[in-house]
């Protein structure tokens, strides 16, 4: 499958919390325990792809003045192709053109954009991001 995906970036996936417990059905207030994910983790093990999971993950404060495209929906998806043509003769992005008017573009969970495998962003300008700390296993479930 063709892939639409801007090389050279600096890739987030949305840091979660979803409510974790070893029986759901017998699991009493006490017993449910946080963890922390993210869509990328998630679909690297759903894909056998461990391999590309670390020992830990980063946090980042997103700056109020990011300009983040958001595609949650294929209308988003084909302004943005209608916009940033790469040429006349393919249906791909021109994200070097892309990268002058935004500093990333995010693709919202349960919209598959072509070669985007979930939720994430493509950072162009990672100014807009403040590294926060870093997060071992005890905090996210790599």
């Amino acid at each position: 499958m063709p892939s639409d995906k801007p090389e050279n970036t600096f890739w987030t996936s949305t840091l979660k919390k979803e409510t974790a417990t070893e029986e759901e059905e017998t699991a009493t207030e006490e017993t449910k325990t946080e963890k922390n994910t993210t869509a990328w983790i998630e679909w690297c093990r759903n894909n056998g792809m461990h391999v590309f999971l670390g020992k830990t993950a980063a946090q980042f404060q997103v700056s109020e003045t990011a300009n983040i495209f958001h595609i949650d929906s294929y209308e988003k998806y084909e302004h943005l192709l209608k916009e940033y043509p790469r040429s006349e003769n393919d249906d791909f992005i021109d994200w070097e053109r892309v990268v002058i008017d935004f500093d990333a573009v995010h693709c919202a969970q349960g919209f598959d954009l072509p070669g985007w495998s979930c939720e994430s962003t493509a950072w162009f300008n990672r100014d807009k991001l403040v590294f926060l700390k870093s997060l071992n296993s005890q905090e996210i479930d790599l």
